[in-house]
């Protein structure tokens, strides 16, 4: 990611000794803090050798998850109440029941109001017994001052309209390569 004079934007990555690990070595992080934006990488039950814990339990699987993610946050110097986006994916058919199960357990980690969210009912998961990954991001700090302020706000503004080519905008919260009306939401949805 570029700032407005072009030049690349710091990184910190987080990976914390205590979480999860691959079956193999890969170059991904648990979490990126680029420009006072913070991005997680989805944040499953599993143990150092990449084995589900839990196995098939969706409740306390979420609850993990849920553990995992405010770890790489603290790492990153933030907490749950940064976070403008949530994402789980899950095992499940279309049961109401089962989103409501995993939906409920991860709005407790929030106060209100608390992130955007969504949940992907998907028939398996990447690895036997493991049944939600969830992803969080906190894109609202575009200036990287550690407040979601005016100041984010006339950034956004004046980014307003497409993109480029380039390595895109700090405005587009959404990614994608638009700075418009669903990013000004996701920054509202940050605000204070």
């Amino acid at each position: 990611m570029l700032s407005e004079d072009g030049q690349p934007l710091p990184k910190t990555y987080s990976w914390p000794e205590s979480l999860w690990d691959w079956h193999t070595h890969l170059p991904y992080q648990h979490g990126v803090q680029c420009g006072g934006m913070i991005f997680l990488g989805g944040q499953v039950s599993l143990d150092k050798q990449g084995e589900a814990t839990h196995r098939d339990d969706l409740s306390a699987q979420t609850h993990q998850a849920m553990t995992h993610i405010g770890t790489i946050l603290n790492d990153l110097g933030a907490d749950y109440s940064d976070v403008c986006k949530i994402l789980a994916v899950y095992c499940a058919s279309d049961d109401a029941e089962r989103l409501h199960e995993n939906l409920s357990i991860r709005s407790s980690y929030f106060t209100d109001p608390g992130p955007a969210s969504t949940g992907v009912p998907l028939p398996v998961l990447a690895y036997d017994s493991m049944v939600i990954d969830i992803e969080v991001s906190d894109p609202c700090d575009i200036n990287g001052d550690g407040q979601i302020n005016g100041a984010d706000l006339g950034s956004m503004l004046s980014q307003w309209g497409k993109c480029g080519d380039s390595a895109g905008c700090s405005g587009d919260l959404n990614g994608d390569n638009v700075v418009n009306g669903a990013d000004l939401g996701l920054l509202l949805s940050c605000w204070g």
